[in-house]
């Protein structure tokens, strides 16, 4: 048994060394797809298959990986910044700790893509045609600073994800799930979260006047009580501008979705910290 653990340790050696000082464009499939700590700063994979491929600690800046298959690919802590990926099959692709600055990802296919605690910049988003395939399910991202103005983002799933400092104007979160967020002192105004889910959700100080958050879930447990002992996660708003911000029908759910019922004004102000004043509420 270890002879036959040291034979592997030493056909991984060879690999990554091989890896290394090789042209990626000459390396077969078989010796990317294991990659670990290799060094393939802009290689030319363009149009390869390389679906399901597993790389760690990987350099791929500005590697050219327009029209590749990657589809099922693993990426974990890979460097791929400016990197091109227009027109790559990307469908159940996962980045993890990956740095996606200065990506563009044109055309590409962003089915069930999953990103869990990577760094993305404007130049990334800009670039794309519609920001929801990419930030499809988000775990941990982190996204300060970014203009997402006018963005249609319904449906996502963004988990402890920083979105400190942006701009979400008038931007579409219908029927997202927002969960642990950081989006304090976020530019909100007229932004859309009909129906979102937005728990454990940090707004403070945010500008949200003329947002709707109409039926969306502000509080959440996992049994259906509120009792001493039992886990309740709210939205905090405390410090943000409600002028005009539609809070009629904010649910309280048990188990995110499950046996929702409807939040008073004087519960809402009690969870939430807020100040109602200004506020849309039920009557």
């Amino acid at each position: 048994m270890l002879r036959i653990a040291a034979l592997v340790l030493v056909v991984l050696i060879v690999v990554t060394a091989a890896a290394q000082r090789a042209r990626a464009d000459d390396l077969p499939r078989e010796v990317i797809a294991h990659c670990v700590g290799c060094d393939l700063q802009g290689a030319d994979l363009r149009g390869r298959d390389l679906h399901g491929i597993r790389l760690v600690g990987t350099d791929l800046a500005r590697a050219d990986l327009r029209n590749a298959d990657l589809h099922d690919a693993e990426f974990t802590g890979v460097d791929f910044r400016d990197a091109k990926f227009d027109g790559a099959n990307l469908t159940h692709a996962k980045f993890t700790g990956a740095d996606l600055k200065g990506t563009s990802f044109a055309g590409a296919t962003l089915t069930d893509v999953s990103l869990v605690g990577v760094r993305l910049d404007q130049a990334t988003l800009e670039a794309l045609g519609s920001a929801r395939g990419l930030l499809h399910s988000c775990v941990g991202c982190d996204l300060r600073g970014l203009v997402l103005r006018a963005k249609d983002l319904s449906g996502v799933t963004l988990t402890g994800v920083a979105l400190r400092g942006s701009d979400l104007t008038q931007t579409r979160f219908v029927q997202a799930r927002i969960v642990g967020g950081d989006l304090q002192h976020v530019t909100a105004q007229g932004a859309d979260f009909t129906s979102a889910e937005l728990v454990g959700t940090d707004l403070r100080d945010a500008d949200l006047s003329g947002a709707s958050l109409r039926d969306a879930v502000v509080c959440t447990t996992d049994d259906g009580g509120d009792s001493a002992g039992r886990r309740i996660a709210c939205i905090d708003l405390r410090g943000a501008n409600l002028a005009g911000t539609d809070l009629r029908g904010a649910r309280f759910c048990r188990d995110h979705d499950r046996d929702c019922r409807a939040v008073t004004a004087d519960e809402l102000r009690a969870i939430a910290h807020a100040d109602l004043s200004a506020a849309r509420l039920a009557s």
